[in-house]
């Protein structure tokens, strides 16, 4: 059994997150669906379908803010009610109140990294059926990929007019098939068979070209049929690119154990994982984030009187202005990692740790301040 003192804590706590949290989404909601209702392009529907499915985004840096309300909050009740002083003077210390409350942060870090890693991608599978062409018309629901997508990453099967075909991947930025084996027929029978390390797509010449490869011709009058290698071959293919970018995986809707998945088999296929590599981090860094946040109110625990420290209203305002701060920082710093100009794990795992240090000097400057002014 918890003691009375800690259940007061969490309740306070508890109640101003969702509270926060409650007001936050509102206003996003709020937002979201008048400019939907505003733009001519999208019914009232997909406005609704479009705000639900881009929640998930918006969520993570509502999740972080509602931590920092719900903790100043907390301190600031305990405080004007007199609570906090009556906590220590029944033995309860800061360091057991800053326990309580990096805890309360620790669960609100894992339901940050439960919302980017499951709850994110889950929604993002049925934007397609929910909503009909809408990487063209709502922002953060494009696809992002390069692969396909078949029995999570198997080779994918197609036929087309007097062919079968199959390929391991298709990488859209070099417009490159991986592992191609061409199955051609006539009249049923088997004519050709031609097996490439790659097919590239020649914009010029709009046609296919096979490198590094073999064709098997098979012919009526000879029993085995004719082998040839070749370094570049035409290939006659029906398809065209965009064919194979409405089959690409979208990686906004792979949870992160398949994100983990889809790296691995691009980093065996040779090919730039970086930006799916710096998502991947990204989720992991915004949940560490978002337990570190936890510490910022905590030197609030230094002032037990209600005179004493700066207004609730200046608190929140320049707590949501150093969260603005960060995302601005962290978008750019993500943008630099995406583009390798600084390492990964650097750039998304010390950007949180520098910015707590610099908070937690501030607090401690502040703390040692206010203890010399004390004593005089």
């Amino acid at each position: 059994m918890l003691p009375i003192a800690y259940k007061l804590v969490i309740l306070y706590w508890t109640r101003f997150f969702f509270i926060s949290l409650s007001i936050l989404s509102s206003i996003f909601f709020s937002s979201s669906l008048l400019a939907g209702f505003l733009r001519r392009t999208v019914t009232a529907q997909e406005a609704f379908w479009g705000t639900v499915l881009s929640y998930p985004i918006y969520l993570s840096k509502i999740l972080m803010a509602t931590n920092i309300m719900a903790s100043i909050f907390t301190l600031l009740k305990l405080r004007n009610q007199n609570e906090l002083m009556a906590l220590y003077s029944l033995g309860v210390s800061k360091k057991t109140l800053s326990g309580i409350l990096i805890f309360m942060s620790i669960g609100v870090g894992l339901l940050e990294f439960l919302n980017l890693s499951f709850l994110g991608p889950s929604l993002q599978k049925k934007k397609e059926v929910l909503i009909k062409n809408n990487s063209s018309r709502f922002t953060g629901l494009e696809k992002r990929g390069v692969l396909t997508d078949k029995d999570q990453f198997g080779k994918t099967w197609l036929r087309s007019q007097d062919y079968f075909f199959t390929f391991s991947f298709y990488e859209k930025r070099q417009v490159t098939l991986y592992d191609v084996s061409l199955y051609f027929f006539k009249n049923y029978e088997m004519t050709e068979m031609l097996f490439a390390k790659q097919i590239v797509y020649l914009p010029k010449e709009q046609q296919w070209m096979a490198l590094e490869g073999t064709l098997f011709e098979i012919k009526e009058n000879i029993s085995f049929p004719v082998k040839t290698d070749f370094k570049k071959k035409s290939v006659a293919l029906l398809e065209t690119p965009q064919d194979f970018k409405e089959i690409e995986v979208d990686s906004r809707t792979l949870n992160l154990f398949q994100l983990r998945k889809y790296i691995k088999r691009l980093e065996k296929a040779s090919l730039n994982a970086q930006e799916f590599l710096v998502e991947y981090h990204h989720i992991l860094s915004s949940a560490f984030f978002c337990l570190l946040l936890g510490v910022i109110p905590l030197g609030l625990l230094d002032y037990t009187n209600r005179r004493e420290g700066r207004s609730p209203s200046l608190l929140i305002g320049s707590s949501l202005a150093l969260l603005f701060f960060y995302w601005v920082l962290q978008a750019y710093v993500i943008e630099l990692t995406k583009s390798e100009k600084i390492p990964l794990l650097q750039g998304l795992y010390g950007l949180p740790v520098g910015f707590m240090l610099f908070l937690g000097g501030i607090n401690f400057i502040r703390f040692m301040i206010s203890s010399v002014n004390r004593r005089i």
